[in-house]
């Protein structure tokens, strides 16, 4: 009896089973374990607590068991089942009981169910590590206190280019350039003293085949559950490329400073910041345009405006305002003192990036007083030949003597006339006069007061002309007038008036000459077929008119 009740009271799922598997006793956890209810699992079989697919193994066992008479002992795993149908996973204790003369077990029974689910994700969470530590795209290793490799991934062997024996049996300071080694040193010596608990670093490293390359480390400290470090993790990540681009960019900016700075002497470069208010490089230019320091613009950023000539100021400012962060192109002018005048070109533009963020704006002010200057004087030395070239024009259309058209100005007058004449029918008529008797004039009073007595007819004549008519000499005593606008009776009347009786001349105030002239006029009709024939035709009445007046005293 009092076996009975120590038994009842035993906290854990225990059962009392004979040879036969049949249950002889249970504890009260037992019959809750299995949802026994109202009735005890005393009188059924263990067989009917057993899973359908566990029931044969689980029988072969216990007769094992039996027949062995307890000598093996062992944990036997099963899939249990309630009464109510519920499965779960147990592991099955079994002790060879001997009672008065019969042979029994007595079956301690644990569920399992957390244990196996644990240990499943135990597992998954293992499997999961080393999938990640074995697949990772960056180099992944383990080390001891002392820096050797406790464990290493595949891409870290690739990246290295070692075997796994081989990169175990290294330390972390062997791959490790060898400028770099002592800052490693101290930085895992930080660690270890607890300073520091995890730390990144750029660093190289070295590789089997030769050579080096960049790498980023991230290390970490892990440690015991006492608060002792036990191993280092590392993280490697391959950033030669990075520092390919970093040494190419500050190659670039070099460069860059090179060019800007040989093209100081007449070109002024600065950077400003997006909000204008911050100098973020002048270049030597600056100094040279502005006589101004480059300290004093990044001290300033506008103080390059009070250089800006008083004139241009305003329009300057308005401009630009205008262009907002846009380009811009302006030329102005600076007052470096009062008597130091410089023109100057400014161009600028924004600098935008990917996502449409201005981040500076560039400025470039070209020195051009030397080119205004040269301009200056070229567009003097133009005036001045265009100038010339008219005189010189004009002077190739004008009669040496007599200042009037000489013999091609004025056939091209007469053409542009016989041509105004084919398409307008307007009326003009051409008078040839010559100086009757001049060639004794000349042998009588000289060659010298001949020429004055020209210039003195021609200026008599176009003093009686009106301003639409043209003057020209023809060849020595002969002349040609054409008379736009005129029929021929105007223009018969006119030469009858005035020159048909001669003409009255003073030289030099004291000496008078009365010329007589042969004239030949004639008007310019349909019938007239060419500009030839028509000068002819006027010609001919010339000289018919001279033989008409032949024998007449000068």
């Amino acid at each position: 009896m009092n076996s009975e009740v120590l038994f009842a009271s035993l906290p854990d799922p225990v059962l009392l089973i004979s040879d036969s598997g049949d249950i002889i006793a249970s504890t009260p956890a037992a019959d809750c374990l299995f949802d026994a209810s109202d009735e005890r699992l005393q009188g059924h079989n263990i067989e009917s607590l057993i899973a359908e697919p566990f029931v044969k193994n689980h029988r072969m066992y216990l007769q094992h068991f039996f027949t062995s008479k307890g000598d093996i002992r062992k944990q036997h795993p099963v899939r249990a089942r309630t009464f109510s149908g519920k499965h779960f996973d147990a592991n099955v204790y079994l002790n060879y009981v001997h009672i008065n003369d019969s042979h029994y077990a007595l079956v301690v029974i644990h569920d399992s169910t957390e244990s196996h689910r644990q240990q499943h994700l135990l597992k998954l969470s293992r499997k999961q590590f080393v999938d990640t530590f074995s697949e990772a795209a960056v180099g992944l290793a383990h080390l001891s206190l002392d820096g050797r490799f406790l464990l290493v991934n595949y891409w870290l062997l690739r990246f290295l280019g070692y075997e796994r024996k081989q990169l175990l049996g290294m330390d972390f300071f062997e791959i490790t350039h060898p400028e770099d080694v002592v800052e490693s040193r101290e930085k895992f010596q930080q660690m270890l003293s607890g300073n520091a608990y995890r730390y990144t670093h750029e660093k190289r490293v070295l590789l089997k085949g030769g050579g080096y390359v960049w790498i980023s480390l991230a290390v970490a400290v892990i440690y015991q559950d006492e608060g002792r470090p036990d191993y280092f993790v590392v993280v490697i990540e391959d950033i030669s490329k990075q520092k390919e681009s970093e040494c190419l960019l500050r190659q670039s900016e070099q460069k860059f400073r090179t060019i800007v700075d040989s093209l100081s002497d007449t070109v002024a470069i600065w950077m400003l910041s997006p909000d204008k208010h911050q100098i973020l490089y002048v270049n030597y230019g600056y100094e040279k345009i502005w006589g101004q320091t480059r300290d004093e613009l990044y001290e300033c950023a506008d103080v390059f405006e009070e250089k800006i000539h008083p004139v241009d100021y305003d329009r300057v400012k308005r401009h630009k305002q205008l262009q907002g962060n846009g380009r811009w192109e302006i030329d102005y002018r600076i007052l470096r003192n009062k008597d130091d005048c410089r023109y100057v070109h400014e161009s600028g533009f924004s600098v935008y990036g990917e996502d449409g963020k201005l981040l500076y704006i560039v400025s470039t002010v070209i020195d051009k007083t030397d080119e205004v200057l040269r301009q200056a004087q070229l567009d003097d030395s133009l005036q001045k030949l265009k100038e010339a070239y008219r005189e010189l024009s004009a002077s190739s259309k004008v009669d040496g003597l007599t200042g009037v058209l000489n013999r091609k100005a004025i056939y091209l007058e007469i053409s542009k006339e016989f041509n105004r004449y084919r398409r307008y029918k307007t009326p003009v008529c051409l008078v040839f006069i010559d100086v009757d008797d001049f060639k004794y004039i000349n042998d009588e009073h000289g060659h010298l007061t001949g020429d004055q007595m020209l210039v003195a007819l021609t200026r008599q004549i176009k003093a009686n002309i009106r301003a639409t008519d043209v003057l020209g000499r023809y060849g020595g005593d002969e002349f040609i007038l054409l008379l736009r606008d005129t029929t021929l009776e105007q223009a018969t009347d006119f030469s009858q008036r005035f020159l048909g009786n001669g003409i009255q001349l003073c030289i030099q105030d004291e000496l008078e000459y009365e010329l007589s002239l042969s004239i030949g006029i004639h008007s310019l009709t349909d019938s007239v077929a060419s500009l030839d024939e028509w000068l002819n035709i006027a010609d001919q009445r010339m000289y018919q008119d001279k033989r008409s007046r032949k024998g007449n005293a000068v």
